[in-house]
């Protein structure tokens, strides 16, 4: 008889409205349900840098407790999970959050058609 073993977990997974992370120091799980209140702190006139939007999840949604594990986490590692937490809550509210532009999809069009169309 074998021993089964199960499968390891995946380093990111959302689960309904909760971003599960991995960590070198077990699980970490950051909300993903946030106020639009909140957001439209975020999505300001001017755009923000990648270090702003991570500084603003750390502020403004994010517990003392989660931040206190993020804090704890090598630096590369905590860049990967706010990296990732900012795609997840993107997804969510399928927008794109601290970066404004076209979609790649109607960029890539357009881009495409502008040499046929400059004959003269």
């Amino acid at each position: 008889m074998t021993k089964q073993v199960a499968a390891p977990k995946p380093k990111f997974l959302v689960v309904e409205n909760t971003l599960k992370c991995q960590t070198e120091n077990g699980e970490l799980s950051l909300p993903l349900s946030v106020k639009f209140g909140t957001i439209r702190k975020l999505m300001g006139g001017e755009q923000k840098t990648q270090y702003e939007e991570f500084e603003f999840f750390m502020s403004e949604i994010f517990s003392e407790a989660d931040n206190k594990a993020l804090d704890e986490l090598d630096a590369p590692e905590a860049g990967e999970i706010l990296t990732e937490y900012s795609e997840a809550l993107s997804k969510r509210f399928q927008v794109s959050m601290g970066k404004s532009g076209g979609s790649s999809d109607s960029s890539e069009s357009t881009e495409e058609q502008s040499p046929t169309t400059s004959e003269s």
